[in-house]
């Protein structure tokens, strides 16, 4: 981590800089400024605990940028996406009692979104929002409705051979997140462990430079609703989950450790 010292001082004051900016109403372009501030502060805070193991710190770091990504998706930056980062950025706050809100704009804005205007990979992120957003509401069969589409589909670019183009991790990645709703739907810590390792495999063999010296904030997310949900038995052991911010109160009550999503319908597909 020692090459990542000058790098967080230097992170730390170019967000404090930007947020100022921000108070100020400086940027004229504020959307798209605030969703590149929020990504810089939820690194900052990852950093934080990587590097400090300052989580009072880092806690305050993704509360501002929950806030910085839902601005962004007011004003109509990648609104969906936004809404998504919104949403796990308060939840690695423990900022409780805005969770309920931010996954009712992220379902609005999924309910919203246009699926013929997008890609793939669009179409693979709205189902694994939707399923995400309806689970913090705890309403299981959309979230089943949901992680069925997300596998059928992942399923379909696999053998049209989608992610031989697009990497192994990436395959790993919408792998693991099918898993872990999956594992989540049917009780099954077991899964929820595979999945959140695919989620860790696209993350470790990802961008390369200083951001895969970070923690992996879905991974620690995804811990976290499986935390709170009680399916954290057999969660991986890794360096990149940060575990100060695993936190069950962190989520609503539609998922608690003493109500998972069992029950799931049956698929139709």
């Amino acid at each position: 981590m020692q090459r990542l010292d000058g790098w967080l001082a230097e992170e730390r004051e170019t967000f404090a800089d930007r947020t100022d900016k921000l108070a100020r109403g400086v940027p004229e372009n504020v959307g798209p400024y605030r969703a590149t501030t929020a990504a810089l502060g939820e690194k900052v805070a990852a950093g934080l605990l990587a590097i400090e193991a300052d989580s009072d710190g880092a806690r305050r770091r993704f509360d501002a940028a929950s806030n910085l990504h839902a601005g962004a998706a007011d004003a109509g930056t990648n609104v969906v996406a936004e809404r998504y980062f919104a949403l796990r950025a308060a939840t690695l706050a423990g900022a409780k009692q805005a969770v309920p809100g931010l996954a009712r704009q992220l379902l609005r804005a999924v309910e919203h979104a246009t699926l013929p205007d997008l890609d793939e990979r669009g179409a693979l992120d709205i189902n694994y929002y939707r399923a995400l957003a309806a689970g913090a509401g705890g309403d299981a069969e959309t979230v089943a409705e949901a992680t069925d589409r997300l596998a059928a589909e992942t399923t379909r670019l696999t053998r049209q051979g989608f992610f031989e183009t697009t990497g192994r991790e990436e395959r790993r990645l919408y792998g693991g997140r099918v898993a872990f709703l999956e594992g989540v739907l049917d009780g099954d810590p077991a899964a929820v462990g595979r999945g959140i390792e695919g989620v860790l495999a696209h993350h470790d063999g990802g961008v390369a430079g200083t951001a895969t010296d970070l923690p992996c904030r879905e991974a620690t997310f995804l811990a976290t609703v499986a935390t709170a949900a009680g399916l954290d038995a057999a969660l991986p052991e890794s360096d990149a989950l940060m575990t100060p911010l695993v936190d069950a109160t962190a989520l609503p009550d539609g998922l608690s450790p003493t109500q998972s999503l069992s029950g799931r319908p049956a698929s139709d597909g």
